[in-house]
């Protein structure tokens, strides 16, 4: 499993997901809770939605092995770089590297996930630039940090 998992992903990254586990499984037996798959997938670096994370139907403990499979085949779910600049310069209406943090976070609130608003909220504190303003730069390479 890890063999097709390091296909994938970086050995670094591979090593994230089994700290980021062993971190969940808090009775030390080796599974870990359904309702931490959002936050470990995100973590991950998926882009996913809960939706999409519950369609998933997934068991109430989930093993190792599983959520291995699980990013395995959730592989496509990661970002790519040229897809998040085109979708991030939208909002840059007068091309000047910057984004209003506000405009941001109104389109986050319409997608109606708290989640992906927590988890955004978290983003921006990272990436702020001048004024309201988030570098395009800085945005797009925390999102596709390994």
């Amino acid at each position: 499993m890890n063999t097709q998992l390091k296909q994938i992903y970086s050995a670094e990254k591979v090593q994230r997901f089994e700290l980021l586990f062993l971190f969940h499984d808090k009775e030390m037996k080796g599974f870990i809770s359904s309702k931490d798959l959002p936050f470990i997938l995100r973590a991950a670096g998926l882009l996913i939605s809960d939706k999409e994370i519950n369609d998933l139907q997934v068991k109430e403990k989930i093993s190792k092995d599983d959520l291995f499979k699980l990013l395995i085949q959730l592989k496509d779910k990661r970002p790519v770089k040229q897809e998040i600049e085109a979708s991030v310069k939208v909002f840059d209406e007068h091309n000047t590297g910057f984004i209003d943090t506000k405009e941001l976070m109104g389109i986050v609130q319409q997608i109606g996930d708290e989640q992906v608003e927590k988890d955004f909220q978290l983003i921006l504190n990272s990436v702020k630039g001048k004024e309201n303003q988030v570098s395009i730069d800085s945005l797009v390479n925390l999102l596709m940090k390994e």
